[in-house]
């Protein structure tokens, strides 16, 4: 076993490296677990989300990704993040049976929730994301017991389901802001000043708006495909349409529809009796609407 980790890291022929490199823990909040007693006594912390890395002092990739490892443990500072070298441990590497590096494993109240292998950072960011959305500890009289894991959808009538949507959607739209803020997605500009919108919600509707690019429909279908796993819910295709401007040409608007698994209309139909897009000639739009309220 040994042997083979000692040749074999994901990504990246190794090279030479400093045995002592510190690289883990020179960014964030990593911990080092030296001994099976301390990987043990980690284990048994209760409602904490714990994300072990396995990596090696002599592997690239571990090395590339070490300062984003320690990143995402100050932006997620409610989970532990850990770190184990396969060659001060190799009991434990034995046990999880590592075969290279970097291996990241996900575990609450000991059981495993989730593992990946290698150097990938939005793999990595995206499997954080979705244990910390849905693996919440409860809270009890301040203090915390077990965790709150989905385990079904949202059932119409039950008193608490709009209470845990507004939960849901609100993740949702934390999701989109990020990437919006991030650059990412681009969101509508509303007025001539710096306000832009990138999301709308309308009861169990959304309205989602972006620049009409692959780089930025792919990060919408990725920010879906987050939100779906952590809420247990499914966005329904075939009632999903897009819409877009003009100016874009008829491959980009083939590969964009493709990209996402929907279908494209001209615009998007009334909603709640209202229209979705106004122009110039307000009076034509709102004439069928002024008409009804004058026959009530």
């Amino acid at each position: 076993m040994t042997s083979i980790l000692s040749n074999l890291c994901c990504g990246c022929i190794c090279g030479s490296y400093d045995d002592d490199d510190d690289s883990f823990h020179a960014n964030g909040n990593v911990q080092h677990i030296l001994t099976l007693e301390a990987w043990e006594e980690t284990l048994n912390l209760k409602g904490k989300i714990i994300i072990a890395c396995f990596k090696a002092s002599w592997c690239g990739p571990c090395r590339v990704i070490a300062p984003f490892y320690g990143d995402l443990s100050r932006k997620y500072a409610s989970s532990l993040f850990v770190s184990i070298d396969v060659d001060d441990v190799p009991d434990l590497s034995d046990a999880f049976n590592i075969q290279a590096t970097p291996v990241f494993f996900f575990f609450m109240d000991r059981q495993e929730l989730d593992m990946m292998v290698g150097s990938n950072k939005a793999d990595l960011q995206k499997k954080e994301q979705v244990e910390f959305l849905t693996q919440k500890p409860e809270q009890y009289n301040g203090g915390i017991s077990g965790s709150l894991v989905p385990t079904r959808d949202l059932r119409q009538g039950d008193p608490t389901s709009p209470y845990l949507f507004l939960i849901c959607a609100d993740a949702f739209s934390t999701l989109l802001a990020i990437a919006a803020n991030e650059n990412f997605i681009h969101s509508a500009r509303i007025s001539r000043g710096p306000l832009r919108i990138s999301h709308l919600f309308f009861a169990d509707d959304s309205i989602l708006f972006a620049k009409a690019t692959l780089n930025e429909c792919s990060k919408i279908a990725d920010i879906i495909s987050v939100y779906e796993k952590a809420s247990g819910q499914s966005v329904n295709l075939s009632k999903t349409e897009v819409a877009f401007s003009k100016c874009v040409s008829a491959n980009r608007r083939r590969e964009i529809t493709a990209t996402l698994g929907v279908r494209e209309v001209d615009r998007h139909e009334k909603y709640l009796g209202l229209p979705t897009i106004i122009e110039r000639s307000k009076k034509a739009i709102f004439a069928s609407l002024k008409e009804r309220i004058w026959k009530k």
